[in-house]
């Protein structure tokens, strides 16, 4: 098992999309770099809260949003990159893996209404007429400047194939110490009349909790192969911390503070938001609450286009601990703070106050969060220092299946799997 925190290596081949030498040495996935970029939401045409996932050739489109907080309208630029399931770029050249032009414009916008800080609102489509993904298997989504010839940032998303059928379950860990605290993700392919050579070397399984893929299992191997079907069933490197049922808050309505809102002020940039003390979970025992995930959701009380009319506000989280810590850092968590563990989402220790505290920019709408603790040594996340580990915490799973295509030079993704936990 490796849980491992990936940056994509870009050499040469991102060059050929026009970027100049502005652009990183090193692009990290799912990455903001521009402080006037913000919301920036990848996901099924149609379905807000999914995976950036679609089928190969089916007629499903990705959308792609993101607000610009300097105001005004740019020319915005982006292309895509293939990748292998490390995310590292595919030895392809762009007309390999790209079908009309290697790049395309974000033409579509709109202008914020009545709000205190102004943002443009930009949005496209992928794919569309002019740029279409030939193969599947893990894309890098990059976009830019094109004026400032900068990269701005980055996103991730797959496009698969059902070239092969997976079957899962998930349920307690086998390993008696960890029943109650850990979740083991067994799974099986059954390859049918797809051919797979060398399954050993050239098939790769990764398992992904909750959409983030910087905790994600990577390095699996099959345990037992009986003619196509290909046994995934370890006794301990399918396993995850449970963790426990995200926190969340809503600010929806800035005249109407919701549960989890202690107060709400009117500033001279804009609304500040303090959420209530949040308090260690680690000792207490589980209890059921409905969450999304580690997602969010835009939304404004009363506005048909929360997109162009939520409100940026800053949101203050603070978290109450008697003592800070000299050999970790504490970060939060979510999916509006991607990557996982970057600096933008990392708690300073309030020496009078005697606690961790983080004020973040954020656009009205619904949160999941959590807190989580990254020892210096080791750099391996500990959920289950502050929120506790569970198994009977519901947790979304995805298997994704992917094959080195000897003919195609590259891995394609044979096959997606999504399984929560429970059912």
């Amino acid at each position: 098992m490796k849980l491992m925190l990936l940056m994509v290596l870009t050499g040469g081949l991102l060059m050929t999309a026009g970027i100049s030498a502005a652009e990183p040495d090193t692009l990290i996935p799912d990455k903001i770099y521009r402080e006037n970029i913000k919301t920036v939401l990848l996901h099924r045409e149609g379905w807000d809260l999914s995976a950036p996932l679609i089928k190969l050739n089916s007629g499903e489109r990705l959308a792609l949003s993101f607000d610009d907080l300097e105001g005004g309208v740019k020319e915005y630029r982006f292309t895509i990159v293939h990748c292998n399931h490390l995310w590292e770029p595919s030895d392809l050249q762009p007309f390999e893996y790209i079908e009309g032009y290697t790049e395309d414009g974000i033409y579509e916008h709109e202008f914020s209404r009545n709000t205190v800080i102004d943002y443009t609102h930009y949005t496209a489509w992928i794919p569309n007429e002019d740029i279409r993904p030939k193969l599947s298997g893990n894309y890098l989504l990059k976009v830019w400047d094109n004026d400032a010839e900068e990269i701005c940032f980055t996103r991730r998303f797959m496009v698969f194939e059902e070239l092969v059928d997976i079957e899962g379950e998930v349920k307690p860990s086998a390993r008696i110490e960890e029943r109650k605290s850990r979740q083991k993700v067994e799974f099986s392919i059954d390859a049918g009349s797809y051919r797979i050579d060398n399954p050993y070397r050239n098939l790769f399984a990764v398992i992904v909790q909750n959409n983030c893929f910087e905790t994600a299992i990577y390095g699996l191997q099959p345990k037992m192969i009986v003619g196509n079907k290909i046994d995934y069933s370890h006794e301990e490197g399918n396993v995850f911390d449970g963790g426990n049922e995200y926190r969340n808050f809503e600010i929806r309505d800035m005249g109407l503070p919701f549960e989890r809102v202690e107060e709400i002020t009117l500033g001279q940039e804009t609304y500040t938001v303090k959420l209530a003390k949040d308090e260690s979970r680690a000792f207490r025992v589980y209890k059921t609450m409905d969450d999304i995930d580690g997602r969010f959701k835009i939304d404004k009380s009363r506005s048909e286009f929360p997109e162009t009319e939520a409100e940026y506000v800053y949101v203050e989280f603070s978290l109450g601990i008697p003592y800070p810590m000299a050999d970790a850092a504490m970060y939060i968590d979510g999916s509006f703070c991607r990557p996982a563990f970057c600096d933008d989402c990392k708690m300073e220790w309030n020496l009078k106050r005697k606690l961790y505290e983080k004020t973040l920019l954020l656009k009205q709408g619904y949160y999941n969060y959590r807190y989580v603790r990254m020892p210096i040594i080791t750099g391996e996340p500990e959920i289950g220092y502050i929120e506790g580990n569970h198994a009977e915490t519901e947790n979304e799973y995805t298997v994704y299946v992917y094959y080195f295509d000897i003919s195609l030079n590259c891995e394609i993704l044979a096959g997606v799997r999504q399984k929560n936990t429970g059912n």
